[in-house]
């Protein structure tokens, strides 16, 4: 009986180790595996602030974010899809519960697996929390594996949702904080750009993006701002935007010199001011002048009365609407008059001179410029005295007869005048 049980259990030993040979070359062959069903269950919350669901709600200042039953969260190893979970009730606090197959991944302790809530898409920002909360709510949570026990993966903590985008309440203002008035308004983050009707809009904002760009237009005036991305992700911002108006270009016309001569005469030897410039035009800002580097800008014209040469600069001063044009300037000269001298008598004067015999004498007087006077004159058997402008020829020798003889009366030139000349004519009949 002991033999047959021996011989019995050795028949049973082989029989199982064929049995377990068998099952391992089963194993070994792809076609008999069966990848093994693991099963994570989770508590997962967003936080008053955290991750946005499409129950987003904006309360005063803070956000509300709670989950929604059936939401699904998607699980990832190494980049690598693994699974989907499933909120289970609605809140702010839910259990997320999922299976899935160990085809590509086995689990094991220690290993991290990032829950993504939702897959963002950014593009068709309509300014609404409603879209915001329907298509840009965006969350992750990193957990790890604390345990694998009969196929029920154990995660070492609670899944604590984090947003990867701030929500942003854009509001566009003038420079003095006042309310803007807009007939378009766009923005530009990254590679996406969103149009507006309107100067307040909200926006889901993600980490890493690209400068802010901001413009506007109020039917007249174009509007910039560029702002760096300096939100942080999961937090609600009030964002109130001072934007700079884009002055417009003024149509323009340049002050020119004009063309001038010292305006002095006779009537009015010392002159008076003309206007150096024709005065510039434009349909935006004002035109300002001064005269010489040392002046002091205004709207006036440029005069001066001498002549000479005076520099006169100008610029355009644009104000709140229109661009400025920076200083220029250019050289105005005013030219001298000519200068006159008039006497009276008459420069042909009949003295009967060369009829005479003894002493003769003829008196004029000379109206000019102001120039110094000096006379010339050929033949020198004549003297002749000055007072003022007031002058006596005589004879210097009384015996001798005259003919004719020619004085010639210069005024010099002067800041203002060329000079000029009068003749003064003794003769004889």
């Amino acid at each position: 009986m002991k033999k047959q049980f021996r011989t019995l259990a050795a028949f049973l030993f082989c029989g199982l180790t064929f049995a377990a040979c068998s099952d391992k070359e089963n194993n070994d062959n792809d076609e008999f595996n069966t990848p093994k069903t693991y099963t994570l269950t989770i508590n997962a919350s967003k936080g008053e602030n955290a991750g946005l669901s499409k129950a987003l709600a904006l309360d005063g200042n803070t956000l509300n974010a709670t989950w929604k039953k059936g939401e699904v969260v998607t699980v990832y190893h190494d980049e690598d899809k693994i699974g989907e979970l499933t909120a289970q009730s609605d809140g702010v606090n839910t259990e997320l519960s999922g299976e899935f197959t160990g085809e590509n991944y086995t689990p094991a302790v220690n290993d991290q697996l990032l829950l993504k809530f939702n897959t963002p898409d950014y593009t068709g920002q309509d300014g609404t929390l409603d879209y915001i909360a329907a298509h840009c709510d965006y969350a992750t949570a990193l957990v790890g594996i604390a345990s694998v026990t009969n196929g029920q993966i154990i995660p070492d903590q609670n899944a604590n949702f984090q947003n990867q985008q701030a929500i942003v309440k854009f509001t566009l203002n003038n420079n003095s904080g006042e309310a803007l008035t807009v007939t378009s308004s766009s923005v530009t983050i990254g590679n996406n750009t969103y149009n507006f009707s309107t100067n307040e809009f909200y926006l889901a904002v993600p980490s890493g993006s690209d400068n802010i760009e901001i413009t506007a237009n109020d039917g007249t005036f174009n509007y910039t701002k560029t702002a760096s991305n300096s939100f942080t992700n999961g937090n609600f911002y009030n964002a109130n935007v001072a934007m700079t108006k884009i002055k417009l270009t003024a149509t323009t016309t340049a002050p020119t010199a004009n063309t001038l001569t010292f305006n002095g005469n006779q009537s009015n030897v010392a002159g008076s001011a003309q206007e150096l410039i024709t005065e510039g035009t434009t349909n935006g800002g004002v035109w300002q002048y001064k005269l010489g580097a040392d002046g002091e800008y205004s709207t006036a014209i440029p005069t001066a009365t001498n002549a000479g040469e005076y520099t006169v600069y100008y610029k355009l001063v644009g104000g709140d609407d229109y661009e400025d044009i920076e200083e220029q300037s250019f050289t105005v000269s005013i030219a001298k008059a000519n200068g006159f001298v008039l006497l009276s008598p008459s420069s042909n004067h009949n003295t009967n001179w060369g009829k005479i015999m003894g002493n003769a004498s003829a008196t004029f007087s000379a109206t000019h410029h102001g120039g110094s006077l000096t006379l010339t004159y050929d033949y020198n058997h004549l003297n002749i005295s000055q007072s003022g402008n007031s002058f006596t020829v005589s004879k210097s020798n009384p015996n001798k007869q005259i003919l004719s003889e020619t004085i010639t009366i210069t005024s010099a030139a002067t800041t203002n005048y060329k000079s000029a000349q009068a003749t003064f004519t003794i003769s004889s009949n």
